[in-house]
């Protein structure tokens, strides 16, 4: 009886060298022959590190220009208003400093941004979807990384750049944005005095989407991921039309909302509005790609 060998290894590079099937039935054939199964995994996972690197090869520059772009857009309202709050001083060590404190909460909005952004326009011609479980395996990744990022990091390097800002001595008083998530979470549901005591600076809703806002963002890649992949199955022009301008909305969004009139919906919705998008409009490119229609006209 021959050996099979694991299912998800053989999912995976399936995926990947669907157009090798010369190098899929090799390592199958070692496989039966007596090598073991975590010889295989450590096989398979080289062709898909092989593949991702030469994937990722024409679309690095791509990426690292939109996720620099979206950093800038992000972080430069903040340092201009900075002037505006101190104007007796422009030191650019400050501005520097104050640059470093705003990375964490700016990168966890543009790096996924940025990588859809490169990997599409970086893609020379259609790519199919069965790339999806690689990319989504890197998502998820991704995804852990944000959330540890944005619960606890953020917070902290918000709250560092606003002690930097108003140059005091003093630990200036913090609001729901500098809260980390365990801190959060002690909240939700709170009296409005415990919320006073350790955030003076925000109510109940802003606790609430802070603390929703928290877990939408960290799903954000796995969003993106979908995006990305189902985008480059359409025609080139239409997926970098639609991927840029979804990516300047996207970023768009964290700067344009007013929170006052945000107040007017749930703060479960307003935090999960922008990665709840993002994954619709990736089953509306899953909809309408040529994939789909190939394989339905197949089957019928």
């Amino acid at each position: 009886m021959s050996r099979k060998p694991p299912k998800l290894a053989t999912a995976l590079l399936r995926s990947v060298a669907d157009n090798k099937p010369a190098l899929i039935g090799d390592l199958l054939e070692q496989f039966r022959s007596g090598r073991s199964a975590a010889w295989y995994w450590r096989e398979v996972l080289a062709v898909v590190g092989r593949s991702v690197s030469s994937e990722m090869r024409g679309s690095i520059w791509w990426s690292g220009a939109a996720i620099m772009a979206a950093v800038l857009v992000l972080e430069l309202p903040f340092l201009l208003h900075s002037v505006g709050y101190s104007p007796t001083w422009v030191d650019p060590r400050r501005w520097l400093l104050m640059s470093f404190f705003l990375a964490p909460s700016a990168l966890v909005i543009a790096v996924p941004v940025g990588l859809t952004v490169g990997m599409v326009i970086g893609a020379r011609s259609r790519v199919s979807s069965r790339i999806l479980p690689v990319v989504l395996a890197l998502a998820l990744l991704g995804s852990l990384l944000t959330f540890g990022v944005i619960g606890w990091v953020v917070p902290a390097s918000n709250q560092a750049y606003r002690l930097t800002l108003t140059a005091v001595q003093r630990t200036p008083r913090r609001g729901a944005a500098e809260l980390n998530l365990v801190e959060l979470h002690s909240l939700m549901g709170a009296s409005d005095d415990a919320i006073y005591a350790l955030a003076p600076l925000s109510d109940r809703w802003d606790v609430a989407v802070n603390y929703y806002g928290r877990f939408a963002v960290a799903c954000s890649p796995i969003a993106f991921a979908l995006f990305g992949v189902w985008a480059v199955t359409l025609s080139p022009l239409n997926r970098r039309l639609l991927v840029v301008a979804t990516g300047c909305a996207y970023v768009a969004l964290f700067l344009a909302v007013d929170p006052q009139q945000a107040k007017a919906f749930s703060p479960f919705v307003v935090a999960w509005f922008p990665t709840v998008s993002i994954a619709a409009l990736a089953l509306l490119f899953r909809w309408c790609s040529p994939e789909r229609r190939s394989s339905m006209s197949r089957t019928s």
